[in-house]
């Protein structure tokens, strides 16, 4: 009784403990499956040389694991993010999901944050639910790694692709546009000299192997921006934080250089449907095929990003910029069904804010939008067949 009494206790004050069941699309609909994109969470570097030694000679901060794994904070962090879940979909099993065998199915990256990931999220919200299925002949998968497995696109037609969304004058008036930010940034690196300010790298753009990548400023200042996101996210001491140079606002700001890079290289539309096909594939079993009511997919900021712009998504999550994937962040695809009535699919998406993974606290209001997809007409509800033919479309 008095564990009991302390749980409702804690969920009054933290007011985040109550299930925040999603409203269904009209009266008489019920929650049928439910398909989860998301990114993995919060990890180091994933490499030792940050950015150019010309750019920054600052030693950044150490971190409690290798290169690129799931940090012990950031584990914690995908914890809250499955007991949130958790909370919310709890409505599709009367008696648990680990008492139906086979209504759960989780599957992961191969790398080891995608794996811990899932392990974190499982564990915390789903445990007993569900085995994690990855690829295990040390090949890449192509449901994540899409560019790098099989037949891979035409170079110069996903180069074309990426250029469709540039603005008169192309990359020069989008390095012109940020040239402030850039600077602020360099300063935060140490560095106040003409010679070494990003702004003084023009960003260039090439498709070796099909994927479309970008080189100079605008691509230093989108992992140098996500690298401090990181370190605060981590729960890293503020004087650690970008050497104590930056403020939390200025990382947000600095975010804004990984959105526009994922817009330049990931979400043009012949880049988005090549790069989502196998994972909307994925999504496509989750929502019609035979299986599992709970899907959960476990990979990386651009599988959200190729997904976006695959579906003419757009979102806001936590206090990240528009269409910037955070870490934990996710895509989530509801079917909803009706006796009677065609059933209807809803998309949203659900992230943390930065202070709720730096403090580890349960996600609050807003944690979970609707989003409204352009293939659905922007509309907040699709129609099930509808949303089932473009899957076909664009799933490979």
């Amino acid at each position: 009784m008095r564990g009991l009494l302390l749980t409702v206790v804690a969920c009054l004050a933290w007011a985040s403990c109550a299930r925040a069941t999603p409203a269904a699309p009209e009266p008489g609909y019920t929650l049928s499956r439910v398909v989860v994109v998301m990114r993995h969470g919060i990890r180091p570097p994933t490499k030792a040389v940050v950015v150019p030694a010309e750019v920054s000679t600052r030693q950044w901060p150490s971190w409690d694991v290798a290169y690129g794994y799931l940090t012990g904070h950031g584990a914690k962090a995908i914890a809250e993010l499955g007991r949130f879940d958790a909370r919310t979909y709890a409505g599709l099993w009367p008696k648990g999901c680990a008492a139906e065998s086979g209504s759960m199915r989780v599957v992961a990256d191969t790398d080891e944050r995608t794996l811990k990931t899932a392990e974190s999220y499982v564990g915390a919200g789903f445990a007993g639910c569900a085995e994690i299925e990855h690829v295990t002949d040390g090949k890449p998968d192509p449901r994540f790694s899409p560019f790098e497995t099989g037949t891979l696109p035409d170079a110069a037609k996903m180069l074309a692709a990426a250029g469709t969304d540039l603005p008169a004058g192309g990359l020069a008036t989008l390095d012109a546009a940020n040239k402030a930010r850039l600077d602020a940034l360099s300063a935060v690196l140490g560095c106040n000299e003409a010679a070494c300010r990003l702004s003084s790298r023009a960003t260039a753009m090439d498709a070796s192997k099909g994927r479309v990548k970008i080189s100079g400023g605008l691509d230093i200042a989108s992992t140098a921006g996500q690298v401090l996101m990181l370190e605060y996210a981590d729960g890293k001491p503020l004087n650690a934080v970008g050497w104590g140079k930056v403020t939390r606002d200025q990382i947000r700001d600095f975010l804004t250089f990984h959105a526009l890079e994922f817009q330049l290289v990931a979400r043009p539309r012949a880049i988005a449907d090549f790069g989502a096909g196998p994972l909307l594939s994925e999504v496509r079993q989750g929502l019609f095929g035979d299986g599992a009511r709970y899907t959960l997919l476990v990979g990386h900021d651009s599988n959200l990003a190729y997904v976006g712009g695959a579906l003419g998504l757009h979102w806001t999550g936590g206090d990240f910029p528009q269409d910037d994937p955070p870490p934990g962040g996710a895509i989530v695809f509801e079917r909803w069904t009706k006796a009677g009535a065609g059933d209807r699919i809803v998309v949203r998406f659900r992230s943390q804010t930065l202070d709720e993974m730096r403090d580890l606290k349960p996600l609050g209001e807003g944690a979970l939008t609707t989003l409204k997809p352009v293939v659905c007409g922007d509309k907040p509800v699709c129609d099930a067949n509808a949303f089932k033919a473009t899957l076909d479309r664009l799933a490979r």
